[in-house]
């Protein structure tokens, strides 16, 4: 018998289902079964008082709930509850019009909200509405023949009568603490899944934050190498200085000992930054000048202007941003003010909707565009190769001095 209670609650439920739909369908199945039941109990009853035209609703009854458990094996879930709404609703209406408000039968609407809750999930709201207002037309219709002259359809004993209703009253009772039962255990088990899932994405979080932070300590450990190497090859650059008398082979080792330097400080701050995929191209192009108006030597005072907008740059950018805004220096520093008392260079960096804008203008000289010597030089050849890396647009203009712009665009 337990084995067959069993099979009638596990139908319509499928793996392709998800666990909240199998559970809620359980309930359904209960809530179906115990009507069935109830209506099977109530036809023994009038077979067994010889009442065979209220045992044959009742037997009506208890065909369409094994219907509707069928419509279940068959995963009409919808025209199941459809069925099971109406069937609910209009035997008990009907049950109460034949019999009268003394035989109890409107009570199953007190229940009304259990029923509706097993059927249908909270936030189905058009459905949850309509079968309310479907019970409360129904059982405010019997409430209305309770206060009138009405007179039920058989006649019925008073005896029989407080019998139906001790029977109607017992077997309410009944009927609410089996859904209220199954619903608290449906919500009960969905806290719990709820929990467990919640544990599982919780376990699932550490573990990325635990990768994440071992891709980082690893990230910083290799731009700290990287750093550290760069630097050796600089420290290989000023042994070879010590012992170079050339001054022309002096200025190369110096500008290439720069060059690395620029690409070094990219990974020295990357490695120092908490957020290691990206730099702040202000606190870069800062450090930048720093270190090479340390490097670079110059017989006139030259004052350093820096306006700056921070930006944060991964490193695809930093390096070839940080060698382009090298050489522009370098290159001032060098000759733009051979024939001045003093010298003043502005780093400008501003951003925009769509792209940000380097401007370096210094003072000086100007740049000769058709000078062969300048036009075809390294650094004029890096900076041309490093823009195009970037997509990015430059310019050289004479204007009180020599005017660099480049102008790259903002990530989508």
């Amino acid at each position: 018998m337990f084995t067959f209670f069993r099979y009638i609650i596990q139908l319509g439920i499928h793996p392709e289902n998800n666990l909240g739909f199998n559970q809620r369908l359980k309930n359904y199945n209960i809530f179906t079964l115990s009507c069935a039941l109830i209506s099977f109990a109530y036809l023994l009853f009038m077979l067994a008082n010889a009442y065979f035209l209220f045992a044959s609703f009742f037997f009506i009854l208890v065909s369409l709930f094994t219907i509707v458990l069928v419509l279940h094996h068959y995963r009409k879930y919808y025209k199941s509850r459809i069925l099971v709404l109406f069937s609910t609703c209009f035997s008990v209406f009907l049950l109460g019009m034949f019999f009268g408000p003394n035989a109890g039968f409107r009570l199953y609407f007190f229940v009304a909200p259990l029923i509706v809750f097993s059927i249908f999930k909270y936030n189905e709201t058009k459905q949850v509405v309509l079968s309310f207002l479907l019970y409360i037309a129904c059982f405010s219709i019997l409430q209305y023949t309770a206060f009138t002259d009405y007179q039920p359809v058989f006649k019925i004993t008073t005896e029989f009568s407080q019998l139906l209703f001790n029977i109607n009253a017992s077997f309410t009772f009944i009927f609410a603490i089996v859904l209220t039962s199954s619903i608290s255990r449906f919500y009960l088990s969905f806290a719990q899944r709820l929990k467990s899932k919640n544990n599982d994405l919780m376990e699932v979080q550490m573990k990325l934050e635990n990768l994440v932070e071992e891709k980082n300590v690893l990230l910083a450990e290799t731009h700290h190498r990287v750093k550290n190497n760069l630097a050796m090859v600089s420290g290989i650059f000023d042994l070879q200085l010590m012992t170079e008398r050339h001054p022309s082979n002096i200025e190369i080792l110096k500008k290439s000992q720069n060059r690395i330097r620029s690409m070094s400080l990219v990974h020295e701050l990357l490695y120092q930054h908490p957020n290691i995929m990206d730099i702040d191209l202000a606190e870069y192009t800062q450090k930048l000048v720093e270190n090479i108006k340390k490097s670079i030597s110059s017989v006139q005072p030259i004052d350093f202007i820096c306006q700056l907008d921070s930006i944060p740059i991964d490193l695809s950018r930093a390096i070839p941003l940080g060698l382009i805004i090298n050489e522009v220096l370098t290159n001032s520093i060098k000759h733009a003010f051979n024939q001045m008392d003093r010298g003043e260079i502005l780093i400008q960096i501003r951003q925009s909707d769509k792209h940000f804008q380097i401007l370096i203008q210094d003072n000086g000289a100007g740049f000769d565009v058709n000078d062969e010597k300048q036009s075809e030089s390294l650094g004029l050849d890096l900076i041309q190769a490093l823009s195009a890396q970037l997509n990015a647009e430059y310019s050289f203009v004479n204007q009180k001095g020599t005017v660099f712009s480049i102008q790259i665009q903002n990530y989508v």
